[in-house]
């Protein structure tokens, strides 16, 4: 497909006038827009789907944006489902007429429209994510929308960081919330700390969940993965979070032993080495800690983990 047939697809949209006018890209124009009516044929849905998928972002958003837009058979159940995934599996967001479709998306009555219009707005520009987030906050704001909806949400909030701070209370009434599962209360404390900071998510989780809560070690663990450790914050701050991990290695459960090994690994990043003599050893207070832990652990395959851990900076 050449230049001039995307320009004239992206801004007529009329199938008819871009064959004429653009000439040799009629072919792929007719097979698109082909593929795209029969996400409406239960015959033809999945195979469709799968072809649009593979399709390029100009031939694609622009013929499936205009169904939605005018075809009454796109206008609810499966064939706006799967025109929804098509997108989702697109950069669609990076388009505006697109982006607004997935607004649309994220108000829809469909679980799985919702969650695929929250996937994809992940991509959305820095200078659009202030207008999404005025529908993002509505959604996660509104007691109906479902959770699983709410999580996938999350993703977003994410990847826009500090740009989308207004939505810090609700994500927080999300991680408090009793029905939510493990899962997606460790997403909510992981969107927390990644749009609010570490020092005003770490206020709102509170430092003792660290020692019972696997959700929270869960976010903390990606946080510093993410962070290489330095949490974002201050260096005080990073010592006592170590500590306070550290004492988790402590917990009664198995799980939250398991969840605070892995964190406290994670949580002294670049500092998990010191420079010795010129050379480069494991940081004495991790040493320490993984060591107990092999030691004297009850589960075996912890006692495992950190010793494999220790025998591979020896080497």
């Amino acid at each position: 497909m050449n230049i001039v047939y995307r320009r004239c697809f992206l801004v007529i949209g009329m199938e008819t006038f871009v064959a004429s006018a653009c000439g040799g890209a009629q072919h792929s124009s007719v097979q698109v827009r082909q593929n795209v009516l029969a996400l409406a044929e239960p015959r033809e849905a999945l195979r469709a789907q799968e072809e649009l998928i593979q399709l390029p972002d100009d031939d694609v958003i622009p013929a499936v944006v205009a169904v939605l837009k005018t075809d009454a058979r796109f206008q609810e159940g499966t064939p706006r489902e799967l025109a929804y995934h098509v997108l989702s599996n697109h950069e669609c967001a990076r388009y505006a007429e697109c982006r607004a479709a997935l607004i649309v998306g994220l108000m829809d009555r469909s679980s799985s429209i919702q969650r695929n219009s929250a996937y994809a707005l992940v991509l959305t520009p820095i200078d659009a994510q202030e207008e999404a987030m005025v529908t993002i906050l509505k959604v996660l704001r509104n007691k109906e929308t479902p959770l699983d909806v709410k999580k996938a949400i999350l993703r977003p909030l994410v990847k826009f960081g500090t740009q989308a701070e207004s939505a810090f209370d609700p994500v927080a009434e999300l991680f408090q919330t009793a029905s939510a599962t493990e899962s997606v209360r460790a997403d909510a404390a992981h969107a927390m700390l990644m749009i609010g900071g570490f020092e005003r998510a770490f206020k709102e989780l509170h430092s003792d969940s660290l020692l019972k809560d696997r959700a929270v070690l869960w976010a903390l663990r990606t946080f510093a993965a993410e962070t290489k450790g330095s949490l974002s914050t201050t260096p005080e701050r990073r010592i006592e979070t170590r500590r306070i991990v550290t004492e988790a290695l402590e917990a009664d459960r198995s799980e939250m032993r398991r969840a605070a090994l892995e964190t406290l690994i994670a949580v002294y990043g670049d500092a998990i080495s010191i420079e010795v003599g010129g050379v480069l050893v494991l940081n004495p207070e991790l040493q320490r800690a993984l060591t107990k832990v092999m030691e004297s652990d009850p589960d075996p395959s912890l006692r495992n983990d950190a010793g494999e851990f220790l025998r591979e900076w020896r080497r």
